[in-house]
């Protein structure tokens, strides 16, 4: 069994009667199609394809602090962020998880929580 991306062929682990685990192979960053076979020789093409993305790298954000009572917008400036549709983007304030918006690919936009006093 195996999965291909694009043009490369790699081991697909069958961990079940519909379920199985392929390692992605490095390739340069680029949507590929992506099909799987059972025997190694006839593949199903998926129709949404696979996405090879640039590694994120984030370089600074502003302000570097916000009131206690929270609401400002925190500006996480990098490269190579972008949506992933349906999977959100978040940004972390200590134990609080809040979504971000992906402005373009080197801005993400975060509001920040409320502070939660140290116990």
């Amino acid at each position: 069994a195996s999965c291909k991306f694009g043009n490369v062929a790699v081991f697909l682990a069958v961990t079940s009667p519909t379920t199985g685990t392929c390692v992605t192979p490095a390739h340069a960053a680029a949507q590929v199609t992506f099909e799987v076979s059972m025997n190694s020789e006839d593949y199903i093409s998926l129709p949404t394809g696979f996405v090879f993305y640039s590694p994120v790298t984030m370089s600074k954000y502003l302000p570097r602090g916000v009131p206690i009572a929270g609401g400002s917008i925190v500006t996480v400036s990098g490269t190579n962020f972008r949506a992933f549709g349906a999977i959100s983007t978040v940004c972390r304030f200590g134990s609080h998880v809040v979504k971000g918006t992906v402005v373009s690919t080197s801005t993400i936009a975060c509001r920040a929580p409320p502070a939660v006093p140290f116990a």
